[in-house]
């Protein structure tokens, strides 16, 4: 499997790790859009965050956004919300609509339902009716067949992986997005509220968690002409499948990704001449100094994964190839949205020692600011 990174990927969504906290400026009224229709109040998405320029890259793998494919771009759901609740058979205003990430510095995402006589026709909100707005980026991940199920007000679909996608859904906030106006959350979103200059702000988030791999033989200097050791290939136990209740009732309290499945090994990635390749592409002649692996996306809740790890060991004139599964205990169950940074250290194949550290996954280069006029 083979990305390309191109200029374009800079302008793709940096997600991050923790639930993202924006104050929409809203001390005065916004001018409101119009596709033409007198009285119509078209709807107008932004996105979370934006970045300014490329992101967190390693020395394993390349700049972070280019771990997603910009071919998917981002999906996008607005659903009626009337005293019942969401309607997801007869309310889907917009129904799995592809947008492109949003332009460089601005977030505002380019929302249109076709284009005609060269003008953008825009979605309007239907008077008197409010709607709740959700998305989800899965890259070029494999996505099932969507289910309506009107009973518990979902939008859901199996999500499959490989270790190289970055999935994440979103959604409006209400309670923030009414923030410092005359709008109550229940409002909106709607005709009235977009009047009052409330628009909805999708906040995206991580469903996976980050481990990044690093790895050295720590054999003693006296034998360092005894044996070599070469890791030819590595993969990472997990689960492949996971259920996305991408709409949801109550979102900000149900997050709506549930992994499923058997576990299997996944393969560890790395970046190389402007694509992903399997680590099995790169053999690493172990030594002394820890040296990158690479890194690949997991399903997270689990505390405990098995590394294994391929290597390849010359004894004097014996060659012998074996799999070492290298036990990962993180002391608790993973979260998505974390970096896990793994150092494995071999003593030939006898003694295997692994540690680990936690941090957020998050930009550390872009911009987290919204538009001024957001």
């Amino acid at each position: 499997m083979i990305f390309r990174f191109t200029e374009h990927i800079a302008r793709a969504l940096v997600l991050v790790a923790v639930p993202i906290m924006v104050l929409s400026c809203q001390n005065a009224p916004r001018p409101v859009e119009t596709d033409g229709q007198e009285g119509l109040v078209p709807i107008v998405l932004y996105s979370g965050i934006q970045i300014e320029e490329e992101t967190r890259a390693t020395s394993a793998t390349g700049p972070v956004e280019a771990w997603s494919s910009l071919k998917d771009d981002l999906r996008i759901y607005g659903i009626e919300r009337n005293a019942d609740g969401l309607d997801v058979t007869g309310g889907r205003y917009i129904d799995d609509k592809q947008v492109p990430p949003p332009e460089e510095g601005t977030s505002k995402l380019d929302l249109f339902y076709r284009v005609l006589g060269g003008e953008k026709q825009l979605y309007s909100y239907v008077h008197l009716k409010k709607y709740d707005f959700f998305a989800y980026y899965a890259a070029n991940a494999g996505i099932g067949i969507k289910n309506y199920d009107a009973q518990t007000q979902t939008v859901s679909f199996d999500v499959t992986i490989d270790g190289s996608q970055d999935v994440m859904m979103a959604y409006a906030d209400k309670v923030e997005d009414t923030k410092d106006s005359d709008i109550e959350p229940g409002e909106a979103y709607s005709d009235q509220s977009a009047r009052h200059g409330v628009h909805p702000l999708l906040r995206f988030s991580h469903q996976l968690c980050r481990m990044m791999f690093r790895i050295r033989d720590s054999k003693p200097q006296e034998q360092a002409d005894v044996y070599s050791l070469i890791m030819t290939d590595a993969r990472i136990e997990s689960r492949s499948r996971a259920t996305m209740a991408v709409v949801r009732p109550d979102a900000a309290a149900y997050n709506g990704f549930t992994p499923i499945g058997d576990p299997e090994f996944l393969p560890v990635w790395y970046w190389e001449e402007e694509e992903f390749r399997h680590v099995s592409e790169r053999p690493v002649d172990l030594d002394g100094e820890f040296k990158d692996l690479g890194e690949v996306m997991v399903m997270p809740g689990e505390q405990t994964y098995i590394l294994r790890i391929t290597v390849k060991q010359s004894n004097y004139h014996l060659t012998e190839t074996v799999d070492i599964d290298v036990p990962i205990d993180f002391g608790k169950e993973t979260e998505p949205g974390y970096i896990y940074k793994v150092s494995v250290s071999f003593r030939g194949r006898e003694t295997v020692t692994s540690t680990v550290s936690m941090e957020p996954w998050k930009d550390q280069h872009g911009s987290f600011q919204l538009d001024p006029d957001v």
